[in-house]
């Protein structure tokens, strides 16, 4: 029920979605991130494996695995990394567990001396 003229107010014509979000959820990837910065280089330091998945998002289909020690790029949101020189995201923590930690540049601690 419910919908404009159908006379069930149960649930308002407005509380649907417009059909187009629906649709391009697969495609929306950047859209659903907040803003994030410039793309920074990451090691894969947990002892094991992480999963890349297609959206930032734990029950997203896996399309790649990273073994320790393995170097991504990518532009952090929130926990989540957004690989840059391949499609997928991966997650920086999960519970105590820190999966991913920042490279530091070379630049970075130049300046630093």
């Amino acid at each position: 029920g419910g919908g404009a003229g159908d006379g069930d107010k149960s649930t308002p014509a407005e509380a649907h979605a417009p059909l187009e979000s629906l649709t391009e959820l697969d495609d929306a990837d950047e859209a659903e991130l907040p803003h994030a910065d410039a793309p920074e280089t990451w090691n894969v330091t947990v002892d094991g494996r992480v999963n890349v998945r297609r959206r930032p998002d734990n029950d997203a289909l896996v399309i790649d695995v990273k073994k320790t020690g393995a170097i991504v790029t990518g532009r952090r949101h929130g926990n989540w990394l957004q690989l840059q020189n391949q499609a997928g995201f991966m997650m920086v923590k999960f519970k105590a567990f820190t999966l991913l930690s920042k490279v530091k540049s070379p630049n970075a601690t130049a300046s630093l001396r």
